[in-house]
């Protein structure tokens, strides 16, 4: 199969189907050849993909490697399916957390992919960043400003250990129209003690849907 994938006379179609049974390769010789094909502008990006993908494990162990996905990973011009893969490579990658990753992320924040922008917050919320707190909160109470929807912008709030985000959220409880955010702020909320008569006085309600 890893053979059929690198013979370059077939159909991306052909190369792709032949190794789609087998999700990583160990054999040293085709490793390198598969590094080969990522790193080669004249492969398609879906084939470029599916050859990082099958190398998993020995990118983790080739730093210049490393640093090229990261690379890849950041920049929007990165064709889509070779950046897709990037993604889902750093989602459990273990040196997504070394040295240099945060600043990266810091300057996915606006980045034009949803998937990939929600990917930088979640990584620096956990991390504490007072900055993509900020910019979530900022969104809440400024919808022009929002880099998601609320929902979803509370359940990357509940992330972070410092809960400064409490009364923007509390607001959009009270405030909002949105079921979703209201439910989203609900479900966070539980320990800010200002919200807990609201909180109590939601579940008797019977005008509130279930």
């Amino acid at each position: 199969a890893a053979s059929t994938f690198l013979n370059t006379q077939l159909t991306a179609a052909q190369r792709l189907d032949a190794i789609a049974p087998y999700p990583f390769i160990s054999d040293e010789g085709q490793i390198r050849r598969f590094k080969q094909v990522l790193q080669s502008n004249d492969e398609r990006p879906e084939i470029r993909a599916a050859a990082l993908s099958r190398i998993f494990h020995a990118v983790n162990e080739d730093n210049k490697l490393q640093d090229q996905v990261l690379q890849w990973f950041a920049d929007p011009a990165t064709p889509k399916a070779l950046r897709d893969e990037t993604l889902n490579h750093m989602q459990t990658a273990s040196f997504s957390t070394l040295r240099g990753t945060l600043d990266v992320y810091q300057k996915m924040l606006d980045d034009p992919d949803q998937n990939f922008r929600a990917f930088a917050f979640s990584k620096l919320l956990v991390k504490g960043d007072a900055r993509a707190q900020q910019l979530l909160i900022r969104g809440l109470e400024t919808p022009q400003a929002a880099r998601f929807e609320p929902a979803f912008a509370i359940e990357l709030l509940a992330l972070t250990p410092k809960k400064e985000f409490y009364p923007a959220v509390y607001k959009v409880l009270l405030e909002s129209k949105d079921e979703s955010a209201r439910l989203a702020a609900l479900q966070t909320l539980g320990p800010y003690k200002p919200a807990r008569d609201k909180l109590i006085a939601i579940s008797r309600d019977s005008k509130e849907k279930e």
